[in-house]
């Protein structure tokens, strides 16, 4: 990853990171939040928020520790205004990634699950990449 890419990270992969610091996502998204510009939206960092406060991840990882990696992640991103939303994703809780991707014009999205590939909007899909149009990169599914 180079230092001026400009990188969205699916929630899932930020869950990892704070779960396993040393997992093939949890690299990535370290990758991600110190050596690339960061792309993040209201809507994106409402959901790692909302999924970081459940209950489930007390046994894990302490509350406080949870709070201080958002507040890492959020002073440490670009926040993208979205102008054009996207309704593309088979699960339109992903579109939110695909609206800052394409209004932030992201040179790469890390996600676990692939949604990008799903979206018509990606353009040429394989297994592991997406060639967004209107975009500088490309979608990497881990």
């Amino acid at each position: 990853m180079h230092p001026a890419e400009r990188v969205v990270v699916d929630t899932n992969v930020f869950v990892s990171r704070l779960l396993r610091f040393d997992s093939v996502p949890g690299r990535a998204a370290e990758k991600a939040i110190h050596q690339a510009v960061l792309l993040v939206s209201q809507p994106t960092m409402s959901e790692l928020a909302d999924v970081l406060a459940q209950a489930k991840f007390d046994r894990y990882v302490s509350i406080e520790q949870r709070l201080q990696f958002i507040r890492l992640i959020a002073h440490t991103a670009h926040f993208v205004p979205i102008v054009h939303p996207i309704r593309e994703c088979r699960d339109p809780k992903d579109d939110k990634f695909l609206d800052v991707a394409l209004n932030g014009r992201a040179d790469v999205i890390v996600t676990g699950d692939g949604f990008a590939a799903d979206a018509s909007v990606a353009g040429n899909c394989d297994s592991d990449t997406c060639q967004i149009p209107g975009s500088l990169g490309h979608t990497s599914s881990l």
